[in-house]
C-alpha cells in the first residue's frame, strides 16, 4: 500500500493499540494477541486493511486461539507522527 493510501490521522484507539503492541516508546516488541472475532481483532483487522498492521500466526488450540497482529513500518511511522511532541 502506498503511503498516500494510508489514513492521515488514524483514530486514537488505533494509536493506543499500536503503542501497546510495540511497548511504545521503548519499542522492544511488536505483537498483539487478540481473540478472533473479538473487539480488539475487529480494530486490528481495520488497521490491516489500512496498511498499518499485518496478521501474523494464530496460536493456541481451539477454543483458545489468538490471532497475532504486528505493526508495519507504515504503522510505526503513523505512531511516531501521532506521538510527536508539539
Amino acid at each position: 500500500m502506498a503511503k498516500a493510501d494510508l489514513p492521515e490521522n488514524p483514530p486514537r484507539e488505533w494509536i493506543e493499540l499500536m503503542e501497546h503492541a510495540t511497548a511504545w516508546p521503548r519499542c522492544y516488541r511488536n505483537y498483539f494477541a487478540a481473540e478472533p472475532g473479538g473487539d480488539d481483532a475487529v480494530r486490528w483487522d481495520a488497521m490491516v486493511e489500512a496498511g498499518l498492521a499485518y496478521r501474523g500466526v494464530v496460536i493456541n488450540p481451539p477454543p483458545y486461539e489468538l490471532q497475532i497482529y504486528n505493526v508495519t513500518d507504515a504503522g510505526m511511522d503513523a505512531l511516531r507522527d501521532a506521538t510527536k511532541e508539539t
